[in-house]
Formats: C-alpha cells, structure tokens, sequence
C-alpha cells in the first residue's frame, strides 16, 4: 500500500488506517511547534481544547496538516499576498523564463505526480539568483512566516514552499474538509472562488494552477496574478 513503515509486525488495525491514507483521506489536524524546542505537534480539534489555556499558549499555531493519498504536508494558516499586499501574485514577471533543472509537465500521465513543492520552490529561487529575474510566488512562499518575535514572541524557523501541481490538487479535492479545519481552527479559509498557483511548470512561458471554483487544473501565463498559499514538510507523525 506504498507505506514503507508497514511490515508484518504492523497491527490490522493500523494496516486499514493506512490503506484510508493510501486511498483517500485520512484526516486533517490542527498543526503547530513548540515556542520552546521548535517541535512539530499535531491535534485533533477535541485534543487541542482539552488542554489548558497556559498549555496552548506554548505553542504557535501553523496550519492544518493533511494525511491524503500517501502525501503528509501542512497547509499555512493564511494565503500570501504580494509585496504590496495584494492578493494576486505573479509567478513571473514575463513569459520567457523557463527555470533551469524544473521539470516540465505538458498535461501527461506524471503530473499530479509532482507532489514535492519545496524540490521546486528551491529550483526557483536557484534561478532568482542565478539570472537576476524575481518569481514572487515562490519567493512570497518562501518568505511567509505564520509568526514573528513580534506577534508570536518567536520567529517561524520553518521552511515554507509554494505548492507543486500534486499538492495543490488536493486543496481542491478536498477543499470543504480543509476549509472547515481551517475555520474551526480560527484560521483563514482558502478562497473557493480563485485560482491558485502551483510552483509545477509548463515551459518559459506558462506554469499549473487550479480552480477552487470546479477543480480545473490548467495553465496559465506566469505574469498573470493568482492566489497563493504556503505549504511545508510534515515531519512524520509518531501515529496512525
């Protein structure tokens, strides 16, 4: 079922929990690190109120982490914006850039695949560098921070990316379990009338997005202005 931690010692139980992963949607938590060690803890909404006031305090609130189709990743608890805050980002500037050692997916088979936004955004801003031409999604992606020393008492150390094509693909499929997370949780919603950016690449001239609106996934020139949210790693969770 594509799990390597599954073995013969793995209880039935267990196994069935991962075959829902494997298929579907196992669930969607509440995720956050500790102010004190910078370690990641997920909750369900019942564990999350369980605790004290004072224990809750210790802990910065990030997202929501999502268990679905063997992919684990958190969802950042807001959408970007651009550097003049807007809520459209570009993904380039212009349309002649294709970005060194990024894959290129015309539609086929592989693309909802590319399921490794931050291989990508890395890929991307390796290029910022190298021909001096700015990508504010990505770069936006990698500068978000869900707190500071000045609203959190912390700095955000983790590493945020822009969503590849197959991560972005499940904010929409299950976009009501999100947004419902997201809402419960006190967080901002993603937009479900708005078109998102992945950091999955069709050529110099265009990259993948998708519609919150029907679930289309589509390209679109790089210098048009879409919607944006972060995603990060998960460290593995210690539970099924």
């Amino acid at each position: 079922i594509g799990f390597s931690q599954v073995n013969e010692s793995t209880p039935l139980s267990d196994i069935a929990r991962y075959m829902q992963w494997a298929g579907g949607l196992l669930d969607i938590r509440l995720a956050t690190f500790s102010k004190s060690t910078k370690q990641h803890r997920y909750w369900t909404y019942d564990e999350w109120m369980g605790q004290s006031a004072q224990t809750r305090s210790t802990y910065i609130q990030m997202g929501v982490v999502i268990r679905a189709e063997r992919q684990e990743f958190i969802i950042a608890k807001d959408n970007l914006t651009s550097d003049t805050g807007a809520t459209g980002i570009q993904w380039a500037p212009n349309n002649s850039n294709d970005v060194r050692g990024l894959p290129n997916f015309y539609g086929d088979s592989s693309l909802l695949a590319d399921i490794n936004g931050e291989a990508n955004t890395d890929l991307i801003l390796a290029a910022i560098e190298s021909n001096g031409i700015d990508y504010p999604a990505a770069r936006r992606a990698r500068e978000y921070r869900c707190c500071s020393t000045a609203d959190g008492g912390v700095e955000d150390p983790t590493v945020w990316s822009l969503p590849a094509i197959g991560q972005l693909w499940l904010f929409y499929k299950y976009l009501l379990e999100i947004n419902a997370a997201l809402t419960l949780f006190g967080m901002a919603p993603i937009s479900t009338g708005d078109w998102y950016w992945s950091s999955t690449e069709c050529n110099s001239s265009i990259a993948w997005n998708v519609s919150m609106n029907g679930g289309l996934v589509y390209v679109t020139y790089k210098p048009n202005t879409y919607r944006a949210r972060a995603v990060a790693p998960a460290p593995p969770s210690s539970a099924i």
